[in-house]
Order: C-alpha cells, then sequence, then structure tokens
C-alpha cells in the first residue's frame, strides 16, 4: 500500500526558487539584451516587469512552476519571452501605438530628422511595424530559461535536502503511529 506524505519542506524550497527565478526574470527585463540580431529591451513601461508571478502546480509526484504576467501585460508576455513565429496574424496595430507613445518612437522626414507627425501618420507605422513583427516575427528573450539555469544546481541539492527531511519525518509519524497502535 503507498502512502502519500506531506512535504512541507521541499514546496518550502521550490515557492523559494520561484520568488529567485522570477527576481532573475525581472532584473533580466530590465537589462539590454542581444536578441536575434539587435539589442532590445523588454521594458517600455514596466508593466510587463512589475506584473510577472508565478504559481505552483502541483499534481500527485509532478511539481511545476509556472510563470504568467498578470493584468494588461498577460496579453504580450508569452510573445517576448518566448517569441512570436513568423508568417503569423499581425498584432493588433492598438498594441503598437501604444508600445510606440511608451517608448517614446518618434518619425523622421527622408532625411533622418525627427519631425512632428499626425496621429495618421503614427498610425500608419503602426501598421506597418505590426505588418513586419507578423512577417518576420519576434526572437525569444528566454529570461525564464536562463533564471532557471542560473539557480538549477543550488535548488536541486536544496530540494533533495529537502524531500528528504520530509520524507524522515513522514516516516517517523508512521512508525510511532504504528508502535501506539500495537
Amino acid at each position: 500500500m503507498t502512502q502519500e506524505f506531506a512535504k512541507p519542506n521541499f514546496f518550502k524550497v521550490v515557492a523559494e526558487m520561484g520568488d529567485v527565478v522570477i527576481d532573475l526574470m525581472k532584473e533580466d527585463y530590465s537589462r539590454w539584451k542581444q536578441v536575434g540580431d539587435r539589442k532590445r529591451r523588454a521594458v517600455a513601461t514596466g508593466t510587463l516587469r512589475k506584473s510577472l508571478a508565478y504559481r505552483l502546480n502541483i499534481k500527485a509526484n509532478k511539481v511545476e512552476i509556472d510563470v504568467y504576467a498578470k493584468g494588461d501585460a498577460s496579453n504580450y508576455y508569452e510573445a517576448v519571452e518566448f517569441g512570436r513565429g513568423k508568417n503569423k496574424k499581425a498584432p493588433p496595430v492598438d498594441a503598437i501605438l501604444k508600445w510606440m507613445s511608451a517608448k517614446p518612437v518618434v518619425l523622421r522626414n527622408k532625411k533622418g530628422q525627427f519631425k512632428k507627425s499626425s496621429a495618421e501618420e503614427k498610425k500608419a507605422v503602426a501598421y506597418l511595424i505590426a505588418k513586419s513583427i507578423g512577417k518576420r516575427g519576434i526572437p525569444a528573450r528566454k529570461s525564464f530559461e536562463e533564471a532557471v539555469s542560473l539557480v538549477i544546481d543550488e535548488f536541486t541539492e536544496k530540494m533533495s535536502e529537502a524531500y528528504g527531511k520530509d520524507f524522515i519525518i513522514a516516516l517517523e509519524k508512521k512508525y510511532r503511529t504504528d508502535d501506539n497502535n500495537n
């Protein structure tokens, strides 16, 4: 007969790892980073960085850390983190317009000089950017993957120790209970 045992030490360490991974991702989203053929930051307004969170999914013997973005950033988190494939539907032009004003993107004339642009011109440029993203895609940032790779060795050892402690506690409880019943 198999018996499930409580794992409070193990889950505490996994939750600690989740906190560290989120902190590392937030730090990474603030840095300039070579992604594909250009350097970029994932931060225009800071909304995505501030909205990162995780949840532990525990099912039977499987434990996962799922990272997600809360609020408005949930609409674009996956595109930033995992990239966006080529030849897909273009993102919404309104989202590109918001990004352009947050960045801020300033238009130039044919001579390369900055110019004051109308709402129609900005919308036309946003449309072209959206169309280009749909056609060429966006490279993945992979902050989660990098964060996990930085901490996995340390936390694998900690999780093993915590799981061992939980197992010993479970055995002690079982045999103390069995001794009291005899």
